[in-house]
Parts: C-alpha cells; sequence; structure tokens
C-alpha cells in the first residue's frame, strides 16, 4: 500500500526546474517535436519529470484532470498566440521591424508557458498523490495522450519516447 501526500510545489521552483532541464539541446528536440507531432504539453511532460525527480506519482485521473486543465488553458492563450509566432516567421522580409516584434511575441509567449506552469501547480497542490509506485508519470501522460489523439499501436510505435528525457533528471 503506498501512502499519499498533499503536494506544496512552488510555481518558481518548477519553472527554474523547467528551465534547467530544458537547456539541455536533446530535451529541447524531444520536446518541441513531440509537441509537433503528438500534441504533447511541453509543461505537462516537464512537471512529469519534476514529479519523478520529488518521487510522487499521480493517478491516471489526476493526470487527466491536469491535461485537461493545461490544454483548455493552451488551446485558448498559447496555442493561438505560437500560431501568431509561426505565421509571422513568414513574413520577416516584409516587416522593417520583425526582430523587434519576435523578441516581444517570443516574451508574451514565454509568459503564457509560465502562467501554464502556474494553473498545473495550483491544481496538484489541491491533489493527494502517492509517495511510491512503480510507475512514471511520463508513461501516464502517453497514454492518456494516446487516448485524446485516437492513435492506434502502430503509429505509437513513431512516438519520440517522452520516457527517453528521464536520462536529463540526474544532470539538471
Amino acid at each position: 500500500m503506498s501512502s499519499t501526500l498533499s503536494l506544496e510545489l512552488d510555481a518558481q521552483d518548477f519553472w527554474q526546474f523547467s528551465l534547467n532541464i530544458y537547456s539541455h539541446t536533446n530535451v529541447a528536440n524531444i520536446l518541441l517535436q513531440a509537441q509537433s507531432q503528438w500534441r504533447v504539453n511541453v509543461n505537462l511532460a516537464l512537471l512529469c519529470l519534476y514529479l519523478d525527480q520529488k518521487s510522487c506519482y499521480l493517478e491516471k485521473a489526476q493526470m487527466s484532470d491536469l491535461h485537461a486543465a493545461v490544454m483548455q488553458f493552451s488551446q485558448t492563450y498559447t496555442k493561438p498566440l505560437r500560431d501568431i509566432r509561426q505565421k509571422f516567421k513568414t513574413q520577416q522580409q516584409a516587416l522593417m521591424q520583425y526582430e523587434s516584434i519576435r523578441r516581444h511575441i517570443l516574451d508574451a509567449e514565454l509568459l503564457l508557458e509560465r502562467q501554464e506552469q502556474s494553473v498545473l501547480v495550483e491544481l496538484i497542490n489541491s491533489m493527494q498523490v502517492s509517495a511510491a509506485g512503480h510507475h512514471d508519470n511520463t508513461d501516464i501522460y502517453m497514454n492518456i495522450l494516446a487516448e485524446h489523439i485516437d492513435i492506434s499501436a502502430d503509429e505509437r510505435g513513431n512516438w519520440v519516447d517522452l520516457r527517453d528525457l528521464n536520462q536529463y533528471l540526474s544532470t539538471s
């Protein structure tokens, strides 16, 4: 029987963890590829790693709640701005102030990413989590994603395996 505990995660600590682990080129590449191909929410993937490092484990229903909350925020705020930034890249020749505008858009996108993390931290701090387990949070998240995007087992074989990111925990 595993014990449960209430977390008091700190949004700033999670942000710093994320910056540290994301600074690894391979981590950024893996997460951005997963975001692009499979609609992975980078902040939820990073939270999975953060919780794994703290030996705190979520149940599937808890992960589903986190996924729903962060995706609602992301679809409303972060993704539209990211889409604008992507479209903006195609217009750089036509805009004299392209670099300045691009920097401001990136800054705004980072603020929204940080807000996404705050949404996750606030929700998880209201949950009871397991202090022991034989599963990892990333695996649970990947299973939930597979359900939400209706992906076949064959297609799943082509997934970027987010569990590969665990190797960076000891170096962050």
